[in-house]
């Protein structure tokens, strides 16, 4: 093996390392409310500069399933008809929290008028059973809008995903950012979606 690819392994490998423990922080903070690792600290134990920790910590963020189902999300909201009604947003990120993950690894282009149509009923039952406080009119138990919300989120995952690449990090740092296994096939068919 060349240096050069020694070199580029080593990155990644420590660029792994801090992404696992972002990701283990992060958990522990949402649980405890505290969290005692420093950009500092993470920067010494991997040996990288701050401006790169920094890089990680900002690409980790938007890449975190959470933050892109809530910005996607709130994109949607605020550009779709308004024909939802003010919990539009509530109900979007109900939404994605629930078929985010079948969404990415299992529907496909073909599959999704079918699925779209045999669920769109049943995420709006769920939603209202869940939110009563906060009811969204029944037109949303529309396949197509169904299909057009999923759809949306699939874009909105894909161009996350494909930013973080041009920022310059292998496909397995991606994929450990954004705590999902895809394969590079199963990319090319989201992003066909």
């Amino acid at each position: 093996m060349e240096q050069k690819e020694i070199e580029k392994q080593r990155l990644i490998g420590k660029q792994l390392m801090i992404v696992d423990l972002i990701h283990e922080e992060n958990d522990k903070a949402s649980r405890t409310g505290f969290s005692f690792v420093s950009r500092d600290k993470l920067g010494k134990w991997a040996r990288m500069e701050k401006d790169e920790i920094a890089k990680i910590i900002d690409t980790c963020s938007y890449m975190d399933d959470f933050t892109m189902q809530c910005d996607a999300a709130r994109d949607i909201a605020y550009n779709l008809d308004g024909s939802v009604g003010s919990n539009a947003y509530l109900f979007y990120l109900s939404t994605y929290r629930r078929f985010w993950y079948l969404t990415l690894t299992y529907l496909d282009k073909g599959s999704f008028d079918d699925y779209c149509s045999k669920n769109a009923q049943k995420n709006y039952d769920e939603y209202m059973k869940k939110h009563q406080e906060y009811p969204v009119d029944e037109g949303v138990a529309n396949a197509d809008l169904f299909k057009t919300v999923l759809e949306h989120y699939v874009r909105w995952f894909v161009n996350c995903f494909k930013n973080a690449l041009e920022d310059g990090y292998d496909w397995d740092v991606v994929t450990r950012m954004a705590r999902i296994e895809i394969s590079q096939e199963r990319f090319q068919i989201l992003e066909q979606i």
